[in-house]
């Protein structure tokens, strides 16, 4: 019993955990386009995809790929709590089937970033 309903809230932290490091890979990828952008001969690049902008702005190859990057990350922020607050109430009455549908959350988020 407990040992198998912890499974879900330690899977949960876990994503949470991946989710702020995945931030930085938001970060990362901000100064990663907006250079390849300068170096490509974009105007404005700057005011165009530098904070506090959530999204570049633009149609430009390297817009549209950072914002790729960035709404990944958003929709992680517009799941998880849904995800969070079912898999911890599912886990009280199945906790099994509770657990494995929050970690194919997790594989999932993790493998479309």
């Amino acid at each position: 019993g407990a040992q198998i309903t912890a499974i879900t809230p330690a899977i949960l932290l876990g994503c949470g955990f991946w989710s702020l490091f995945h931030g930085f890979t938001v970060g990362r990828a901000r100064a990663k386009f907006a250079e390849m952008a300068r170096k490509d001969g974009e105007k404005d690049v700057d005011e165009r995809y530098l904070l506090p902008n959530l999204y570049a702005q633009g149609t430009s190859k390297y817009a549209r790929a950072f914002n790729c990057v960035q709404r990944s990350h958003q929709h992680i922020f517009e799941t998880f709590t849904t995800v969070a607050v079912g898999g911890l109430t599912g886990a009280v009455v199945f906790p099994i089937c509770s657990a494995l549908s929050t970690l194919m959350y997790t594989v999932g988020k993790f493998m479309i970033r």
